[in-house]
């Protein structure tokens, strides 16, 4: 049997306004009590403002200059793929 993938994941530290912190944690609070499934984390959240931001040419151009924004890339798309036909979710962002 195939052992899963571990999520391909990083942590970074950031600074913003504490106002803006206040605010995502506030979005995703009133967004799982109307919606308890997907539970959202603030990382997610982020993940998919920035996936909504950063558009498909500018990956493009990224991943031209960048063997290891493929390498990762690729990862993370074939863990995507393996927890779409997972039947029980390992793993929340």
């Amino acid at each position: 049997m195939k052992r899963p993938m571990p999520p391909p994941y990083g942590e970074i530290r950031v600074k913003l306004p504490r106002f803006l912190i206040i605010a995502l944690r506030e979005i995703v609070k009133e967004t799982n009590a109307r919606d308890n499934d997907p539970r959202w984390t603030v990382s997610q959240l982020l993940e998919s403002f920035l996936f909504e931001t950063i558009t498909s040419e500018e990956m493009d151009r990224i991943g031209a200059k960048s063997e290891e924004f493929r390498r990762e890339a690729e990862v993370w798309l074939r863990w995507i793929v393996q927890e779409a036909r997972s039947p029980k979710r390992r793993y929340r962002k």
